[in-house]
């Protein structure tokens, strides 16, 4: 099979056989596999029976959409688009984004370093930012010493009067990276913990300590139980009618 030839569509997303093989090794994570993550946990809870979860749990109960009302999830490829456009033009162009921000408690942004118009291209570093309405706060989780810091305030500046005037702050207790290669694992973790939390405890702050972040062995994890569930999806995708 070609590394071009496709695996699995879910939802806005295309994975493709190259994107398997960065999770095989230790390259870092590309804006396909950020998105179709973040578009995962817009529905569904990450399942991992070492969690101490069922197979099918889900992160929001039983109803799947009520994840949606408590956490909006933007693509990386939007977000890029967020840090490069012109403030004039966020109205106009982001103006689905701005309805979902508003329409939700917290807001996940993947921000990465690269200053190409696609998040795919360049860059050496993903960070996690989450609009807190509950903070009134950009919090960001950088697993990398706010290694993001200049890239997650542009992000902040371009939407700060769409959000309440809401300023960046960093939540000083994210854990950070133990290589080169995981900081893409951090965000999907992080966010995957940040959302259990969140819907486990109705208006929880992001900026206490006790708000969870991702250890290194728990990036690290991320690899397998992502090549795990493209493999369910695929199998439950060729099993529907």
């Amino acid at each position: 099979m070609a590394h071009t030839d496709k695996v699995l569509s879910f939802g806005d997303y295309v994975v493709r056989e190259a994107d398997l093989d960065i999770l095989k090794g230790y390259s870092w994570l590309n804006d396909t596999l950020i998105g179709f993550y973040f578009e995962y946990l817009s529905n569904y809870s990450k399942s991992s029976s070492s969690k101490g979860h069922n197979e099918d749990t889900n992160l929001a109960g039983d109803n799947p959409e009520s994840a949606r009302n408590v956490c909006y999830f933007v693509g990386p490829e939007v977000t890029q688009l967020v840090k490069l456009i012109s403030s004039e033009d966020v109205p106009e162009v982001l103006k689905a984004v701005l309805e979902g921000i508003d329409a939700h408690e917290y807001t996940a942004f993947a921000v990465n370093d690269s200053n190409s118009p696609s998040a795919h291209s360049g860059g050496t570093h993903w960070s996690l930012l989450i609009y807190s309405k509950v903070d009134s706060r950009f919090v960001h989780f950088d697993s990398m010493n706010q290694w993001n810091d200049k890239d997650a305030k542009i992000i902040v500046n371009k939407l700060s009067q769409h959000t309440n005037n809401a300023v960046f702050v960093n939540n000083l207790s994210c854990k950070v990276q133990a290589n080169s290669h995981d900081c893409g694992c951090h965000v999907l973790r992080n966010a995957e913990l940040i959302l259990q939390h969140v819907t486990s405890n109705n208006g929880a702050s992001l900026l206490p300590s006790s708000c969870p972040s991702a250890t290194p062995q728990e990036a690290a994890e991320m690899r397998p139980e992502l090549l795990s569930l493209i493999q369910k999806l695929v199998q439950s995708q060729s099993n529907s009618p």
